[in-house]
């Protein structure tokens, strides 16, 4: 843990409002060589040898995460498991470094659930970067109510949640998942969630025709029912060109009401 009295000895770039892990460099160089440390306002002032900083120090948090000391970055300690490019970029950058005078370490929690997928370590490192404490794991009852509204938008019948409370599987809740994610009302509910942030309608102000609108909401249903990629999906709006009718992802184009690349975004 690193106290706030080492931090007022640690000296700062003066242009950086965060910390900075020393180096360990203790040689100053110009494009020639190794050469004495110069001054300020001398050539080559200010390499890492001439800033003291923060020493590399580091915490296994127990959950394939590892977290920096010095700046309050949390990283994947394990690499081994297979993640998507996306979640590679997210797991790296996703806490951002600390002003020096907030730098006091994490806070101290106990070990937590073991991450179930490489999803699960980014999330939890966002948790920790943010110094939010995750609820307990809720019980059974609470759990299928939840699945079942955030999954497919509707509660389980009775039956179904005697079913599960009575299953006696561990793996019963990821189970359950995989069951709601291949029902009908799925990808319903989903289509509608994106037609909605897409401006799937033919109101005012959104100039699209009807016959449109049923292909492009179509095209939406289906590509959620059948799990294109999200990058997929994303790159078909913005590339696609010809008939809004005949081609849906189209529509994408016609729906918005900018053509500005930060209302597109």
């Amino acid at each position: 843990m690193i106290s706030q009295a080492q931090l007022q000895k640690t000296e700062q770039h003066p242009s950086l409002p965060y910390c900075v892990v020393d180096t360990g460099q203790t040689k100053c160089y110009d494009n020639r060589g190794e050469i004495a440390p110069p001054k300020p306002g001398q050539p080559f002032y200010g390499q890492d040898a001439q800033y003291r900083g923060l020493q590399p120090a580091y915490k296994d948090n127990g959950d394939g995460t590892v977290t920096d000391l010095g700046t309050g970055l949390m990283w994947i300690q394990d690499r081994s498991q297979s993640v998507s490019p996306a979640l590679a970029v997210t797991a790296g950058v996703i806490v951002a470094p600390k002003a020096a005078s907030q730098v006091v370490g994490p806070p101290e929690r106990g070990p937590g659930p073991v991450a179930a997928s490489p999803l699960d370590l980014p999330v939890r490192t966002a948790w920790r970067g943010a110094g939010i404490q995750p609820a307990p794991l809720c019980g059974d009852e609470v759990f299928i109510r939840r699945v079942y509204l955030d999954v497919i938008g509707t509660l389980p019948a009775a039956a179904e949640v005697r079913t599960f409370l009575e299953d006696k599987n561990p793996n019963k809740r990821t189970l359950l998942i995989d069951r709601l994610l291949e029902r009908d009302e799925f990808a319903d509910y989903w289509a509608m969630k994106w037609s909605n942030l897409l401006r799937v309608k033919s109101e005012f102000p959104i100039n699209l025709w009807p016959n449109a609108v049923q292909a492009y909401h179509r095209w939406i249903r289906t590509s959620i029912k059948e799990n294109m990629p999200y990058d997929r999906f994303v790159r078909e709006m913005l590339t696609a060109s010809g008939s809004n009718i005949r081609k849906p992802q189209v529509n994408f184009y016609r729906a918005v009401q900018s053509k500005d690349p930060q209302a597109l975004a």
